[in-house]
């Protein structure tokens, strides 16, 4: 690909434009750093910002982490239009978090564990399924505390 200021193609068809992205360090969750929140996850996809948590419908898009350990809480809100989150540890769905709840705002929290000691790599991302009684398919994320 060749930058836009580089590009003198006079051909028909179309253009590609590079655009250089910077991606914040992934944040590390284990030893002195016992908890992570939003603001320091890298994110994928489309999330939006809320005060207290990201929030996403659109599935694939996943926020992602190291935990050096073998388990770690993850926190998110419950809603009666609340999706399901895939909870991904190497490469390996490990939990499902289906965050329906018949009340808006309910916090939740589930316990990981179980990934063996050492370095792993977290990803938590919005699944295309929903549980039938909810009336969307919202996905949120607050934080992860470390076991």
């Amino acid at each position: 690909l060749v930058p836009y200021c580089a590009w003198d193609n006079r051909e028909p068809g179309a253009m590609k434009v590079w655009i250089p992205v910077k991606h914040k360090p992934l944040a590390v969750l284990g030893g002195k750093n016992k908890s992570v929140d939003y603001r320091e996850v890298r994110k994928k996809g489309a999330w939006i910002e809320n005060p207290q948590w990201v929030t996403s419908l659109v599935p694939g898009s996943c926020v992602m982490f190291d935990l050096e350990g073998d388990g770690f809480t993850v926190e998110c809100l419950g809603y009666d239009d609340a999706g399901i989150l895939q909870v991904e540890a190497d490469g390996k769905v490990v939990e499902t978090i289906d965050e329906y709840t018949p009340q808006r705002h309910t916090p939740l929290s589930r316990e990981i564990t179980g990934l063996g000691e050492g370095r792993h790599r977290i990803r938590l991302i919005v699944s295309d399924d929903k549980n039938p009684e909810s009336a969307g398919k919202y996905v949120n994320f607050a934080k992860v505390l470390c076991k």
